[in-house]
């Protein structure tokens, strides 16, 4: 198992974990991405000089998941998603660990879960996220890393 920086050549491997059915059943958007459109957005959006970060866990079978942290107004926003099959291994907690220490102390991190994902509710409040919201849609969750 491998965590490391994102580059344009997964845009692909992101794109398939993104578009799996269960990982769209819990996603803002539920429909399919398309490639192209993916990989444009992918590039744009974690080239260096963004400041975004996006990290990888590889296994021996490849891209096995990925976290987002996203600039949004003074914060990041994090999006994490691990291949179904691989769920249950501990991936996430790795990949969300390499993500966030990549960060400067006192960076303040949201996830924006929707309420019917509990197991992502649990898993952001494993690890060290605490509870800081809740609309009509989605939970909030903050860490200060």
């Amino acid at each position: 198992m491998n965590v490391r920086p994102a580059t344009k050549d997964d845009a692909l491997a992101v794109l398939a974990i993104r578009n799996h059915p269960v990982s769209r059943s819990f996603s803002y958007s539920q429909d399919e991405i398309d490639e192209a459109e993916h990989v444009t957005w992918f590039e744009r959006t974690y080239a260096p000089e963004t400041g975004n970060v996006c990290r990888v866990i590889e296994t021996e079978d490849g891209v096995a998941g990925y976290c987002r942290l996203d600039r949004r107004d003074g914060h990041f926003r994090v999006s994490i998603a691990v291949h179904p099959e691989r769920h249950g291994k501990g991936l996430g907690s790795e990949l969300l660990r390499s993500a966030l220490d990549v960060l400067p102390p006192g960076t303040r991190v949201l996830a924006e879960v929707l309420s019917n994902n509990g197991a992502s509710l649990a898993f952001f409040l494993k690890n060290g996220f605490t509870h800081v919201g809740r609309t009509e849609a989605e939970d909030v969750l903050e860490r200060i890393v």
